[in-house]
């Protein structure tokens, strides 16, 4: 097989087709309501890659103003960083999480699946053209 042959013949836009990330999720605007007690707190510094490494308990009245987002088990979430990949799919013990305002959770639109937003954004690609837009 002639490797420069087949490479040539491959055409990437007939194989595969390009979309808007917000035609295929929203940006959710699940905020924090007011709670009794105590919740961890997840700031950006406190997801390596795509794990939640570490946290700080806040209450209500004394959690900083950027802990100001909730996720739910069927979202997405990355860092709004320049030049970092942090990402991480919803699981059932994230909704009781509060997330800094330095991340963006995404909703899959019906029939995208959770797991391929994952990993789109977890991509060179993604990554590159989310660089290009962030100032810090």
């Amino acid at each position: 097989m002639d490797c420069k042959n087949s490479a040539r013949n491959y055409d990437m836009e007939k194989n595969y087709k390009q979309f808007k990330l917000l035609n295929v999720a929203t940006i959710s605007g699940s905020r924090v309501s007011q709670f009794e007690g105590v919740k961890k707190y997840i700031a950006t510094a406190d997801i390596d890659f795509n794990k939640i490494v570490s946290g700080e308990d806040v209450s209500h009245l004394d959690k900083p103003s950027r802990a100001d987002l909730m996720m739910t088990n069927d979202d997405v979430l990355f860092a709004k960083m320049k030049s970092t990949k942090k990402v991480l799919a919803g699981v059932a013990d994230v909704e009781d999480l509060i997330f800094s305002t330095g991340f963006y959770i995404l909703k899959p639109n019906d029939g995208i699946s959770k797991k391929y937003l994952y990993f789109y954004l977890l991509s060179d690609e993604f990554n590159r053209q989310k660089d290009m837009y962030c100032s810090g």
